[in-house]
């Protein structure tokens, strides 16, 4: 089984690699009222297809993991709760467009983790980025 585990580190790690890299890297601004809720337990197996995918297969199928988003709020709205999309098509919104723009890399304070440190393009085989 996979999921948050030994195989994939602490909460904070995953936090990390899903959260704080990506921002970084891509220098994303905060998203003030957005987060999603995740149930560390649930144990699922992942169909052939997932249902709010446009691909119609996985080459995961099968798999047996542990970790399932229970509810997604959007700018203080929830728009996904226990496996159903609530928010109307378009609700979605270029977070460049909304949020002002963010912090220069070099500028982020150290409560927001170790994200003073750019990471260009060509260091994305950097294992410090894959960390």
């Amino acid at each position: 089984s996979s999921g948050i585990n030994a195989e994939y580190g602490a909460l904070e790690d995953i936090t990390k690699r899903l959260h704080d890299n990506p921002r970084r890297i891509f220098n994303l601004p905060e998203q003030p009222d957005t987060f999603i809720e995740v149930d560390l337990e649930e144990r699922w197996t992942i169909p052939q297809a997932m249902r709010y995918s446009k691909a119609q297969w996985t080459p995961f199928e099968g798999m047996q993991v542990q970790g399932s988003v229970s509810r997604v709020v959007l700018r203080g709205a929830t728009v996904y709760i226990d496996g159903k999309v609530l928010a109307e098509p378009g609700f979605g919104q270029n977070v460049r467009d909304v949020v002002p723009s963010a912090p220069p890399v070099d500028s982020l304070t150290e409560s927001e983790g170790e994200r003073s440190r750019f990471i260009s393009n060509e260091s994305f085989t950097d294992p410090e980025y894959l960390k």
